[in-house]
């Protein structure tokens, strides 16, 4: 008799949805919002780009608290509660009148959003549901924020040109809260044994050899059962932290933030700059599962420095870059190396620690993966007002990744 399909499958494709609504719409979107924005509301660049940066640090105070909310609560409630906060910031946001009504709404609303939807959730709910091909089902789901830059932003622009940019958030906003909150209570199951199965589909632990069972009796690892705030002294969590908040927060940051505007210092068209980002989301695609199917398979510690490595390689090439396909090159290594960063950081955490503390290590380690995130891209044009180029900030993360690279060497995963 054929097997039923794994529910834990179905999971993967709704954290895929989930997330590509809590971060397409969120930071994909953002610079088609705000420059209809200022159109409307005539402000500074700098201005304008205080309600993504304000809703990168709320995102950063706000994932420790999620994580512990969600070893500790049913993970529906928690996502339920994010796509109500996502909606009514959009809905909000149609009717601003002033330029701080905009960044109180990113930073109130959206913040919240894309914590409740985002990587953390995601990753936390899939670790639960996946034991072996673990590493496969996040780098699959996280194609959701790829997903969600590809397929929305590109409605919300059409929208705005046939009606208005307020009529366009409002309608977002409305379908977020009709189809986040019943996605989220109908199919959200927190564990496998809530539908009486085991993790990746295997048999019930009844049913499994004597062997197996005694292996599953085998003491605990040393760490486990010690308090988050003891884990966090210890060598590991330090060395994730470094590795979060470089490659995912401040490299990856801004290099997306900036990467039109490589193409448009050398000279080139607004659209072959805009073509540099799709390119670096559309290699993400493949390496986001490529990753964490490598990982489920080969020594986790030589999958993320081959990622830190790659994304230094990308660092080497923007820093002597002088022609647009010395930029394109670069991007192919930026676009593998940032693709494959979240389900890299999600199974790293998993090898690291029990799956009790999972969501409360994801949520501390997201602190630096939002903060680089927000320090990221104004870091870079602080460097370029100064130097009038990008090649030191390049030089600057080139030897931040080296660095990182050697960290990682010195990480100390669990057996699998």
């Amino acid at each position: 008799m054929k097997r039923p399909i794994f529910y834990g499958w179905f999971l993967v494709a709704l954290t895929l949805f989930l997330q590509s609504i809590g971060v397409g719409t969120t930071l994909y979107m953002y610079s088609v919002i705000a420059s209809a924005i200022g159109t409307d509301m005539p402000s500074a660049r700098s201005v304008l780009m205080l309600g993504s940066t304000g809703m990168l640090v709320v995102g950063a105070m706000l994932s420790p608290f999620v994580g512990r909310l969600l070893d500790r609560h049913p993970m529906k409630w928690i996502i339920i509660g994010g796509g109500v906060a996502l909606g009514v910031g959009f809905v909000l946001l149609g009717f601003s009148t002033r330029i701080w009504h905009v960044v109180l709404c990113y930073v109130l609303f959206m913040g919240v959003g894309l914590t409740a939807l985002g990587s953390v959730v995601a990753s936390t709910l899939l670790a639960r549901w996946f034991t072996r091909y673990r590493g496969l089902a996040i780098g699959i789901s996280a194609l959701g924020t790829q997903f969600g830059g590809f397929a929305y932003t590109p409605m919300l622009a059409a929208l705005i040109e046939a009606q208005d940019w307020r009529v366009a958030v409002m309608v977002m906003g409305v379908v977020i809260l009709i189809l986040v909150p019943i996605a989220a209570y109908l199919w959200v199951i927190d564990y496998p044994a809530e539908k009486h199965l085991e993790p990746d589909g295997e048999p019930a632990p009844e049913a499994l050899p004597e062997a197996a069972r005694r292996q599953a009796e085998a003491p605990a690892h040393p760490d486990d059962g010690l308090p988050v705030h003891k884990l966090m002294v210890q060598r590991n969590f330090i060395i994730l932290f470094i590795f979060a908040g470089s490659l995912g927060g401040m490299v990856n940051s801004a290099v997306i933030a900036n990467l039109s505007l490589f193409a448009t210092d050398l000279g080139e068209s607004v659209t072959r700059g805009a073509f540099l980002v799709s390119l670096l989301a559309f290699i993400g695609l493949f390496t986001s599962p490529l990753t964490g199917w490598l990982g489920d398979r080969i020594n986790i510690k030589v999958v993320a420095m081959g990622l830190t490595l790659l994304m230094a390689v990308a660092s080497l090439l923007y820093s002597v870059a002088d022609s647009y396909p010395w930029l394109l090159i670069a991007t192919l290594f930026q676009g593998m190396a940032g693709g494959g960063f979240f389900p890299l950081w999600a199974l790293l955490v998993a090898r690291l620690y029990h799956l009790s503390v999972y969501g409360q290590i994801m949520g501390t380690t997201a602190v630096a993966a939002f903060g680089g995130a927000a320090i990221g891209p104004v870091f870079a044009g602080w460097l370029f007002d100064l130097t009038d180029s990008y090649r030191l900030v390049f030089l600057i993360f080139l030897v931040q990744l080296l660095l990182v690279t050697a960290l990682v060497m010195l990480l100390r995963p669990r057996d699998r």
